[in-house]
């Protein structure tokens, strides 16, 4: 208790003087044991007791908290620990039932979000069949396609950076989290943890400018597949982090972040070449303004590229109705 009221004021904190939207993960271990035939699976019911604590208390100071999350990389193989899909499907349940029951206000009713670990389609599936219609608002996934950062030097990472999509695992996954328009299409997929290498990036390269190709190239990815949130991993902490951990002069991640942030809107276009698999190209209606935002993101180290726009035709628009104005064709 005294544990969850600490984090709770530093993280308040944080929020008074930052403006950021806090996400609670939650223990979703308590209440469980260790399975007889499996150390590493973890059964029986959740124990919500501490987290109802966390969350009467910030009620009663009135902060806004925007999400929880249950749990962290419990789901398919877990790391360090797991739990069955259809175990977790009950326990996300009542854990949506305490949130609407403490947040009778709609408006300011905080998300929730899970299973919050590494894509397995098995688990994955079983768990959105046996989660009910409106109790999960984010399915969250973790990517660290890079692998473990200290096995990764300079010239490992820039193969694996050079890899064509095809071949890769991590868009793969994506692709497979389609899934969730045939079982949960009131929900949205979110990248709920993402640093490129896992067990805190490389210290020779997670902090340099080429870090910021997988970054970039995934949040393009990421949007495409229809993702509504990316939690990039981290602020400050490890390798990986946009900020110096000591001195807190920024990364270069950190301008393409910024750069991200800025300029790209939340309306996401479709974009094809006919060229090189190593040109990636992403646009988005933009942030500011009637314009078109462009990356170009060339992941080859022995080719340039001459790149030109065609623009089509647009026969079949779709018209945008706004109440009060005359309706606009949307591209």
């Amino acid at each position: 208790m005294l544990h969850s009221i600490l984090t709770c004021i530093y993280v308040c904190f944080v929020y008074l003087f930052f403006r950021v939207k806090l996400i609670f993960g939650l223990n979703a271990l308590t209440g469980k044991k260790n399975s007889v035939e499996d150390k590493l699976n973890w059964v029986g019911n959740w124990n919500p007791k501490n987290s109802i604590s966390l969350m009467k208390y910030t009620i009663s100071k009135g902060y806004k908290i925007d999400s929880y999350e249950l749990g962290n990389e419990l789901c398919a193989a877990g790391i360090g620990a797991r739990v069955d899909s259809v175990q977790y499907a009950k326990d996300i349940t009542r854990l949506r039932r305490i949130v609407n029951l403490l947040y009778p206000d709609i408006s300011r009713r905080p998300k929730v979000l899970g299973p919050g670990g590494f894509y397995g389609k098995e688990w994955f599936q079983s768990f959105l069949l046996n989660v009910g219609p409106g109790v999960v608002d984010g399915v969250t996934h973790h990517i660290y396609d890079l692998g473990a950062g200290i096995y990764i030097c300079v010239y490992i990472y820039i193969y694996i950076l050079l890899l064509d999509n095809s071949h890769n695992t991590h868009f793969t996954n994506l692709l497979a989290l389609n899934v969730l328009k045939v079982f949960t299409p009131w929900a949205a997929p979110w990248v709920g943890e993402a640093g490129g290498a896992y067990n805190s990036g490389s210290k020779d390269v997670s902090h340099t400018f080429v870090n910021g190709f997988w970054y970039l190239d995934q949040l393009g990815m990421t949007s495409t597949l229809n993702h509504k949130v990316y939690c990039r991993q981290t602020l400050v902490g490890g390798n990986y982090g946009l900020l110096n951990i000591t001195t807190f002069i920024p990364n270069p991640n950190y301008y393409g972040a910024l750069l991200w942030h800025r300029l790209m809107g939340s309306k996401v276009l479709s974009v094809s070449h006919e060229g090189s698999p190593f040109l990636r190209a992403y646009a988005h209606c933009s942030k500011k303004g009637p314009d078109i935002t462009v990356l170009l993101i060339n992941m080859s180290n022995s080719t340039t590229f001459n790149v030109s726009f065609v623009d089509d035709m647009n026969l079949y628009p779709v018209f945008e109705t706004v109440p009060g104005r005359v309706p606009m064709t949307t591209r």
